[in-house]
């Protein structure tokens, strides 16, 4: 409260929307004809932004001759509504790809059975794959 009885305004988050209250409280003063008002501007600016999380791909153990195996993790994008996107995948020690304008996606990733990996040295093998989001 301020010094003449005033409360400050206030933002609130009520679900995505951006609540702007201004609430004046004035104290308790003996009654007089007398009144002034005055305008304010009030003005919120809600910026455009996008957030990416994923969970780690593990990939089934390989076995030579065995055939391919695979796996797969989710990759969730929120972003401001009507806020166009374009999401992209680094390539890592591969290929990389985009899909536009999805909330929720599916990352699939296979060891193929081929020649190579077939004299492929036992170990733990692993990679970065940075998800890309413009908008």
């Amino acid at each position: 409260m301020t010094a003449d009885g005033a409360r400050a305004g206030r933002a609130v988050k009520v679900g995505s929307c951006l609540v702007i209250a201004v609430v004046l409280e004035l104290a308790c003063r003996a009654s007089s004809a007398a009144s002034a008002t005055t305008s304010l501007s009030v003005s919120a600016t809600v910026q455009s932004a996008c957030v990416a999380s994923a969970q780690s791909l593990a990939i089934a153990a390989y076995t030579a001759g065995g055939g391919p195996v695979t796996g797969s993790t989710a990759i969730t994008v929120k972003c401001s509504p009507g806020l166009g996107f374009k999401v992209a995948l680094s390539p890592g020690a591969t290929p990389g790809g985009s899909i536009s304008e999805a909330t929720l996606l599916t990352m699939f990733a296979e060891v193929p059975d081929s020649a190579v990996n077939r004299f492929a040295t036992p170990g733990i093998y692993t990679d970065l794959v940075t998800v890309i989001v413009t908008y």
